[in-house]
């Protein structure tokens, strides 16, 4: 995909090729056009006039946008939407000018999917929070990523991207709640959306966290766990790293060999039961990682403990 810069405007478009929009027909409701990301300079003013609706995701700053005759301030953790064929301008703040990532959309389901997670033509814009803003930030630059493979088939591409973009959909429909027809209130200092969002994040991390606890001997899997807390996987492994500042799979294996640790000092089970045991069948499997997170063996930690015990019981 080749880049056209204007001014600190990144628009990504097929190299030596129509978009591809211009060569698949619209088979599910919803194509991306193209995506990027857009740092603009202070009072940038901009007008799209590109093919299909654009949806932005403000990263930082702000501005101005105007379409359908209103105008509209957005900040960051926002989105907003400009319909096609509405004449949009965007304006970025002179002090604080924005980033923000975006994706072009069309097809015949794209107005009737944007309006499902709050977006409306008369109020296009909707309060996010620092986390979804992050998610769909690095879910548009995969997007991106896989647009660049010049040997994809187009309508395999358009397939994958579509799929993508359905995800995202759904994750903010997910965060933002079943009543985001509603559309955009005003935030009021007063109100503690941030803070309830944060407790909310928060009760699905302990939630994670008490439940591998409860069942790290079995064969977990995290598009399990998630699906029993009934969040995305994409969702639940973004807000564990934000609160524990470690992935899912780092706490499953802390809780497995802090375990196994145990059973190697206080039973007399052999080192394969103990692997079993803590949710590694394969022994070999289990003594690799037993010895990445202890620095040594499970044969060599059970000796040293018995040792010391030894040692501790002469004295």
């Amino acid at each position: 995909m080749a880049r056209e810069e204007v001014g600190m405007h990144i628009i990504r478009e097929s190299a030596g090729k129509e978009t591809i929009s211009g060569q698949v027909p619209d088979l599910l409701g919803l194509r991306m056009i193209s995506c990027g990301e857009t740092y603009s300079k202070g009072g940038e003013i901009l007008a799209d006039e590109k093919e299909g609706s654009r949806v932005c995701f403000v990263v930082s700053g702000g501005g101005m946008i105007h379409n359908a005759g209103a105008s509209h301030e957005v900040r960051e953790e926002m989105a907003f939407w400009m319909p096609s064929r509405n004449n949009n301008i965007y304006q970025a703040d002179r002090e604080k000018p924005w980033q923000y990532v975006w994706m072009q959309l069309d097809g015949s389901a794209c107005d009737t999917l944007l309006r499902a997670v709050g977006f409306l033509r008369d109020n296009p814009v909707i309060q996010l929070d620092a986390t979804l803003v992050s998610i769909v930030r690095r879910m548009i630059g995969e997007l991106r990523e896989g647009c660049d493979d010049p040997d994809t088939d187009l309508l395999e591409q358009q397939m994958r991207s579509t799929g993508r973009v359905l995800q995202m959909l759904a994750l903010m429909r997910e965060r933002i709640g079943p009543n985001s027809e509603k559309g955009f209130v005003e935030s009021d200092p007063d109100n503690d959306t941030v803070e309830k969002r944060e407790k909310k994040g928060m009760a699905y991390v302990r939630q994670a966290e008490k439940y591998i606890c409860e069942h790290y001997a079995e064969p977990l899997r995290m598009d399990e766990l998630a699906k029993e807390l009934g969040i995305s996987q994409y969702y639940l492994s973004h807000i564990f790293r934000q609160y524990r500042n470690a992935s899912l799979l780092k706490f499953l294996t802390q809780v497995r060999i802090e375990d196994s640790k145990r059973m190697l000092e206080e039973t007399d089970l052999a080192i394969s039961e103990v692997a079993r045991n803590c949710g590694y069948p394969n022994m070999l499997n289990f003594s690799k990682v037993f010895r990445k997170a202890v620095g040594c063996s499970p044969s060599t930690y059970r000796k040293m403990k018995i040792e010391k015990g030894n040692l501790n019981g002469h004295q």
